[in-house]
C-alpha cells in the first residue's frame, strides 16, 4: 500500500498511526471531520500523518455519513446531534420535542418521519435553516396547546 488515508480527529487511532509511519514506506494523509467552529486537528494525529487536510464541507460531512439511526438486535444507535448542520437550532427543539412526546426515543422518531402538518416535510431537516425552525417551533407550540400539554395563551381582547 502506498498510501492510507485517515478520516478522524480521534486519538484511538494515532498508535495505529504511530506503527503505519514507523514499520511500513507508506504516507499516511489525515482528514479531520470538523467543521471552521470545532476544535483543531488533534496534536497526535498530526504528529503521525504527512499530510493533513484540516477542514471537511459540510456537503462532504451530510453525503459521507450514516442513516440518522442504525437498529441494531437490541437497540438502536443515533447520529449525534453536532453532526447535523444546525445543532443550535435542533437540540432546542429535540429537547421541547423529547417534553411533548414523552421520551427521546419518541421525539427523534417524530423528528426523522414526515409529518402531514407541516406539508409531508421532515422535521429534523427543517432545523437546517433559521426561518424554517422557527416555523417548527410555531407548529410544536400550538400542537402541545390544542393537546393540553401547556396553557393556553391568554387571548387579548379589544
Amino acid at each position: 500500500m502506498d498510501q492510507v488515508v485517515v478520516v478522524t480527529n480521534d486519538t484511538d487511532v494515532a498508535p495505529a498511526m504511530q506503527m503505519i509511519r514507523r514499520d511500513t514506506p507508506t504516507v499516511i494523509g489525515l482528514i479531520t471531520p470538523i467543521r471552521s467552529d470545532s476544535p483543531s486537528v488533534n496534536a497526535q494525529l498530526e504528529k503521525q500523518a504527512h499530510w493533513i487536510r484540516r477542514y471537511i464541507l459540510e456537503d462532504e460531512i451530510r453525503r459521507s455519513q450514516l442513516p440518522a439511526m442504525i437498529q441494531r438486535s437490541h437497540n438502536a444507535i443515533h447520529k449525534p446531534f453536532s453532526w447535523y448542520p444546525r445543532p443550535d437550532l435542533l437540540v432546542p427543539i429535540f429537547q421541547d420535542a423529547r417534553k411533548i412526546r414523552g421520551s427521546a426515543g419518541a421525539a427523534r422518531k417524530w423528528l426523522n418521519q414526515p409529518c402531514a402538518y407541516l406539508g409531508g416535510r421532515i422535521p429534523i431537516t427543517m432545523c437546517e435553516q433559521e426561518d424554517t425552525a422557527r416555523e417548527l417551533r410555531s407548529y410544536m407550540e400550538r400542537y402541545a396547546e390544542d393537546c393540553g400539554l401547556v396553557a393556553k395563551r391568554r387571548r387579548i381582547r379589544s
